[in-house]
C-alpha cells in the first residue's frame, strides 16, 4: 500500500495536468506542483484556501452546483474559468470524482484540471463568426439557404421564402433539387459532379417561384473545406439583375415567360467530398 501511494504521488506531482484534492467544504487539501507552471500559483499559495475563490464570477453558480452533486457522491465533468496568479483567467476542463471514507461517506473530491484555454478561445471565435454570418444571412436582401451534406435545406432566410413563395417550415428538410424543374435533373447532377471533382460547377436551371412558370437562373457551385461540424452548403440567390431569359433564344419555344432571376449558388463541403 505504501509503495502504491508513493507511485501515485510521483505520478500526480509530475503530471502535466493539475491534480487537486479538495475537502467537502471546498478547502484545498493538496494540489500538484504543475499548478505553478499553468497558473503561477505555488501549492502553498492554495492549500488551506477555498477553491471557489479562484472561479470566475460568471462560472461560480454552475461550479457550486457541480460541487453539490460531488458531495452527493456523483462524479462530474465541467468547464470553468480559473484565476491565475497574474489575475487573468484561464479555461479548464475538470474531471472530478468523490472520495469516500471507510464508512462510505464522501470525504472529499479529486479533480483533474485540463487546460482548454486555446480551444475555448477558438470555440468562442467560431461562435462569434457563426452569429455574424447568421445575422448577415437573415438580413440579406437576397435569397440564401444552408444545406447539409446531403443537400437538404437546414436554414433559409426570408428573402428565399419570398422568392419561391414557400414558408420556412415548407422549405426546411427539402432537398435542393426540389426547388428546380425535374427536367433539369441531369444539369444538377453535372454541377454536383463537377463540384466534387474540380471544386466548382455551373449550370442554367429553372427555379420554381410559386407560380406556374419556372424562372431561369444561372447556377454555380463552389467547394471549400469546412473545419467545424458536418459539411454544409450555402446557397445564395441574388435578386434579379439582367434577366437570363433575355440571353436565351429557346425560352419562348419552351413556353416560358420572360420573367427570370439570375442566381448564384455557392456550396461548401468537407475536403471536396
Amino acid at each position: 500500500l505504501a509503495e502504491s501511494n508513493r507511485l501515485y504521488s510521483v505520478l500526480a506531482e509530475h503530471a502535466s495536468d493539475v491534480v487537486s484534492l479538495v475537502r467537502p467544504d471546498g478547502v484545498v487539501e493538496w494540489i500538484s506542483p504543475s499548478i505553478r507552471m499553468m497558473m503561477g500559483w505555488t501549492p502553498a499559495d492554495l492549500i488551506g484556501t477555498a477553491i471557489t475563490d479562484l472561479v470566475h464570477p460568471e462560472d461560480l453558480e454552475q461550479v457550486q452546483e457541480r460541487h453539490a452533486l460531488l458531495r452527493q457522491g456523483l462524479p462530474q465533468h465541467f468547464e470553468a474559468r480559473m484565476r491565475a496568479a497574474s489575475g487573468r483567467y484561464r479555461w479548464f476542463s475538470f474531471t472530478s470524482r468523490p472520495v469516500f471514507n471507510a464508512d462510505g461517506e464522501v470525504s472529499g473530491r479529486v479533480s483533474g484540471w485540463h487546460d482548454i484555454n486555446n480551444e475555448m478561445g477558438a470555440r468562442l471565435r467560431l461562435a462569434e463568426s457563426e452569429e455574424r454570418n447568421r445575422l448577415a444571412m437573415s438580413n440579406a436582401p437576397t435569397g440564401m439557404a444552408l444545406l447539409d451534406d446531403s443537400h437538404h435545406l437546414v436554414q433559409v432566410n426570408r428573402a428565399l421564402t419570398q422568392m419561391v413563395r414557400l414558408t420556412e417550415d415548407e422549405l426546411l428538410g427539402r432537398n435542393l433539387t426540389t426547388l428546380f424543374d425535374l427536367a433539369d435533373g441531369q444539369v444538377i447532377d453535372d454541377v454536383l459532379r463537377d463540384t466534387r471533382l474540380a471544386g466548382v460547377g455551373q449550370g442554367e436551371l429553372r427555379l420554381f417561384t410559386g407560380g406556374h412558370t419556372p424562372a431561369w437562373v444561372a447556377f454555380s457551385l463552389a467547394a471549400f473545406d469546412h473545419d467545424h461540424g458536418p459539411a454544409r452548403f450555402v446557397a445564395q440567390f441574388p435578386l434579379p439583375r439582367l434577366p437570363l431569359c433575355a440571353l436565351r433564344t429557346d425560352v419562348n419555344t419552351q413556353g416560358f415567360k420572360k420573367s427570370c432571376f439570375v442566381a448564384v449558388v455557392i456550396a461548401t463541403t468537407r475536403g471536396g467530398s
